[in-house]
C-alpha cells in the first residue's frame, strides 16, 4: 500500500505539533511544581526544539 507524501508530511506535521504541545505542558508543570520564575530557564527551555518528534536542546 502507497501512501501519497503529502498525507504523510501532514502525519509528521500532526506528531510534530503534538510532541511541542506536550513539551511546552511538561515545561509549565515543572515550572508550576518548582516554583521557577528564571527568565534565564524559560530562556534556555524555548532553545529546545522538537526534530523529527525527538525533543532536541
Amino acid at each position: 500500500m502507497r501512501v501519497s507524501p503529502l498525507i504523510l508530511k501532514r502525519i509528521e506535521y500532526e506528531i510534530t505539533s503534538t510532541a511541542e504541545a506536550i513539551f511546552r505542558l511538561k515545561t509549565e508543570v515543572l515550572y508550576q511544581k518548582n516554583g521557577t520564575t528564571n527568565e534565564n530557564q524559560k530562556k534556555h527551555d524555548n532553545v529546545c526544539r522538537v526534530s523529527s518528534t525527538l525533543i532536541e536542546c
